[in-house]
Order: structure tokens, then sequence, then C-alpha cells
């Protein structure tokens, strides 16, 4: 809030936010009082796997404009592959997710999917953009994943890959 633009974002990633969703809670209050005050807009965006997305929180975020990123690679298959939880206890986690994506698109939420991909990903990675289309999405944010073995030889692989998503 020190920054000397007149617009502000907070931001909160992590691990998983809502793991913590009184600590988001009291940021927001402190971030809106404190805005006020010194007269800036504060805009907020929030990052999650949306496992613990419920009625609650999003009639929270939707109340002070919160925008989601939300990470989903895709497929159920790309999803599990790329995303295990790391409790066994909920082996098909990604019904639950896809409950809470179509939550984010009935209430109207502003969000869009972050979508990571490795290079062992990049002959799906046009089915798995249309999957996330064929669900409502309209926002997609394409990122490879930071460590992924990405090789000067894979370029032209990846390259022919993004330009088969915008065909």
């Amino acid at each position: 809030l020190t920054s000397p633009s007149k617009e502000v974002e907070l931001q909160f990633f992590g691990g998983e936010p809502f793991l913590r969703f009184d600590l988001i809670k009291k940021a927001i209050a402190y971030a809106e009082n404190k805005s006020r005050q010194i007269n800036k807009n504060i805009k907020y965006l929030i990052t999650t796997n949306g496992l613990l997305l419920n009625d609650e929180k999003l009639a929270y975020l939707k109340r002070y404009n919160v925008a989601i990123m939300l990470s989903l690679d895709g497929s159920k298959d790309t999803q599990i592959k790329n995303r295990p939880l790391i409790k066994k206890s909920k082996p098909d986690y990604f019904n639950g997710l896809i409950r809470n994506l179509k939550k984010l698109l009935d209430k109207k939420l502003h969000y869009f999917i972050n979508l990571t991909f490795l290079p062992e990903d990049l002959p799906d990675l046009k089915a798995n953009v249309n999957y996330l289309i064929s669900l409502g999405v309209k926002e997609i944010q394409l990122s490879y994943a930071i460590g992924g073995n990405f090789k000067q030889e894979n370029l032209p692989a990846y390259i022919g890959a993004l330009k088969e998503i915008i065909k």
C-alpha cells in the first residue's frame, strides 16, 4: 500500500491459501480499511487448486471482487498425473474440483484457469485446452512447468502445440 500507484493488487498464493481463510479475511479487511484512508484502489487475486472452495468462501470472494486463478491442467488424467494429492485419501479429487469450477461459473466470479504443462504434455495440450473450453471456461493462461525438462530440441514441438491451439 506504500506504492506510488493509485491502484495496487494484493495476491494470495503459496501452498494453498484457503488453508488459512481466516488470514485472507483479515488481510482483505485491513487492506480495505487502509485503502480508504490513503485513497487507493485495491484489487485482489488468489491462486488456488480449488479443492477447498465452498459457498461461504465464494460469497466472500464475490463481495470483494477477488479474481481467482484456478490451477487446472485439463482432463482428469492430466490433472491427476501433474498434480497428485499428497494424501492418498482422496484419489479421485477431480470430480470435486470440476464441481467447484462449475460453482465459479454459476456464481459469475471473475476467474481464469492456469493450465501448467510439461514437455510430455505437449501432444495432449490442445485436447486439454478444448476440454476446459467444453466446460465453459473462457479464460486460460498457459504456463510451462518451471523445472520441466524443456530443451532446445523441444522448441519446435512446443511452438507446434501452441499453433494447434490457436487454429
